[in-house]
């Protein structure tokens, strides 16, 4: 998957918001984040564990390639981004940076420890974490929908543990809502 991930999580946001991802050279992406071992392959890329070199504390991060194919997805891409880099919640993956090649679109994450995909393969849970990840998560998840932001594609493999496993976060593949004017909503039903 390439939601995989590993290291501790880092409440320092290494980047500054920006509306769009940035256009820059390969260079500039490897000026300004480390890369290190390659920490899953998916259809779209591969994800390097990495650490901002722009700050002292450099704080270790997720670095997602993916090959830009076609202006559809790449358009998809950046909004998810910038709508990502607004979300801070606990129970939310921070997203620091989204920057953009001639070939790739690079996605900047704060590392985490692994997927609970990963972890429930090789791991007993049990039921107290179970339910205390299921509360985190669900806040997570209420979060980005009181910011009118759905998950599109909740699963194992998304939702991601930090190294003490005390903070799961749900992971990108986000989408806003966009609800239809109020004179085309359908009236409310009585009760």
């Amino acid at each position: 998957s390439d939601a995989v991930a590993r290291g501790p999580a880092s409440p320092v946001s290494p980047g500054t918001p920006s509306p769009s991802a940035e256009t820059v050279g390969e260079e500039e992406v490897r000026a300004r984040y480390a890369l290190g071992a390659v920490l899953g392959r998916g259809s779209y890329g591969v994800v390097f564990g990495g650490c901002d070199r722009r700050h002292t504390a450099a704080p270790e991060v997720a670095v997602k390639m993916l090959r830009r194919s076609n202006d559809r997805r790449d358009r998809k891409m950046q909004a998810e981004g910038r709508i990502l880099k607004q979300m801070q919640h606990r129970n939310v993956v921070r997203l620091f940076d989204v920057m953009q090649t001639e070939g790739e679109l690079y996605i900047v994450t704060e590392l985490m420890a692994c997927d609970l995909c990963a972890y429930v393969e090789s791991h007993r849970v049990p039921e107290p974490f179970v339910c205390d990840w299921s509360r985190q998560l669900l806040r997570g998840v209420e979060y980005l929908h009181a910011h009118k932001v759905i998950h599109r594609d909740l699963k194992p493999q998304n939702l991601l543990l930090s190294a003490d496993l005390s903070t799961p976060r749900v992971g990108t593949a986000i989408a806003p809502v966009h609800a239809p004017p109020p004179s085309t909503r359908p009236p409310p039903r009585p009760l």
